[in-house]
């Protein structure tokens, strides 16, 4: 959602706007919660064991969702975490949207 009212900010193109709140009307928000915060530590203390930096908003993307769902993305930091995500199932699995 940063990178959608980013590029609005950065326009201000009433046109975009419209996209913007068309794009996000169809966008599942989910409240981040104690245990998707604890999810997304232990990812996080993993990758560094590893000498890996993962950005914390996209880590928190990755494991808020309660069920798990399929996360498509653009983001290649996503694309980063998915074997991260993938111990113990800890968080949506990233697919790369081609």
């Amino acid at each position: 959602m940063v990178g959608a009212y980013y590029a609005w900010l950065k326009r201000r193109d009433a046109g975009e706007r419209v996209w913007v709140d068309e794009l996000l009307a169809w966008l599942t928000v989910c409240e981040l919660s104690e245990e998707a915060i604890k999810r997304a530590a232990e990812v996080k203390a993993e990758a560094l064991t590893r000498g890996i930096s993962l950005p914390d908003a996209d880590l928190l993307i990755a494991v808020t969702p309660e069920p798990l769902v399929k996360l498509p993305t653009f983001d290649e930091d996503h694309e980063r975490m998915r074997e991260f995500l993938e111990i113990g199932g800890k968080g949506v699995v990233p697919e790369k949207v081609k």
